[in-house]
């Protein structure tokens, strides 16, 4: 979406060093590619990908500085929040905004790849917070029609429950 772009134009004129690595399962692929993720939507995350690419890229390029690297994900992504719960030396910033989660998905979503109580060898992120030592920020608009804001307020909860520390803006709308 040309949307996501301008999000990382207005990084990049910070000065952040911007890098956009789709997902195993992003569309306009071949089958196999998007079966990667069929039945578990943040198994598109892929992180060990992006991971890897990042390292890749960090040797071609020297002023990336591989122990001050964020993640950020929006509109139903739930990369920054897997990424930074599952892979804490690696990321340590993350911002996500407007949290999905297929187990509520229902009340908003008709289609969806997944049962709400899907394969339950994948944890959801409240039962990763225990790992989370970096800095997160969680977002969300509370008339989001396609991400309910109940997939944020159960991983406030648990993060809360964990003591762990976070910020979070909830707007409006």
């Amino acid at each position: 979406s040309n949307w996501y772009y301008l999000y990382a134009a207005a990084l990049a004129e910070l000065g952040f060093i911007v890098v956009t690595i789709d997902g195993h399962g992003t569309a306009y692929r071949n089958k196999t590619f998007v079966d990667a993720s069929y039945g578990w939507i943040p198994s598109s995350n892929d992180a060990q990908d992006r991971i890897s690419g990042i390292r890749q890229l960090s040797k071609r390029d020297h002023d990336m500085d591989l122990d001050r690297v964020g993640i950020f994900g929006t509109d139903g992504a739930v990369g920054a929040v897997y990424g930074m719960l599952e892979h804490p030396d690696f990321y340590k910033v993350g911002i996500s905004h407007a949290l999905q989660d297929s187990r509520i998905m229902t009340a908003t979503w008709g289609e969806q790849y997944e049962e709400p109580e899907s394969d339950h060898s994948h944890p959801h992120p409240e039962k990763l917070v225990g790992k989370l030592r970096g800095k997160l920020l969680l977002t969300h608009g509370l008339q989001d029609r396609m991400d309910h804001s109940a997939a944020t307020w159960r991983l406030i909860d648990a993060l809360e429950k964990a003591n762990k520390d976070f910020d979070m803006l909830i707007l409006p709308n």
